[in-house]
Order: C-alpha cells, then sequence, then structure tokens
C-alpha cells in the first residue's frame, strides 16, 4: 500500500486500484501459509484482478 499512496500522488487514477490490492493481498497471505484455503471464487476474483490491474500500470508506465 505504500507503493500505491506514492503512485497516486502522482496521478489520482491509482486510487481505483486499492480495493483489489487488498483483495490480492489477503489471497496471496492465505494461499502461503499451510492450512489455510482459498476458493475457487477467491482464486478466480485474485486472477481477474491482478490481469486488470497489471494492464493499468503498463498503460500508465507505456504511455506517461
Amino acid at each position: 500500500m505504500p507503493l500505491l499512496d506514492l503512485c497516486n500522488s502522482l496521478d489520482t487514477e491509482f486510487k481505483n486500484l486499492r480495493g483489489g490490492l487488498r483483495q490480492l493481498e489477503s489471497f496471496s497471505i492465505a494461499v502461503r501459509y499451510p492450512g489455510l484455503t482459498v476458493s475457487a471464487q477467491m482464486a478466480e476474483q485474485a486472477l481477474i484482478f491482478a490481469t486488470q490491474a497489471r494492464k493499468f500500470i503498463r498503460k500508465k508506465l507505456l504511455l506517461e
């Protein structure tokens, strides 16, 4: 989140990523530790958001 705050200080469109990045953070924690599991739906949502976030960030890097 600190990196997102830095990006947001330069371009306020980055604030739109905050909710999805929090979900990705939760997902990454859940799959990292033995005994914690995630649903297939949560995994699919994480993949969809990661793809969208990557596309958004790449677009920003290439255009600006």
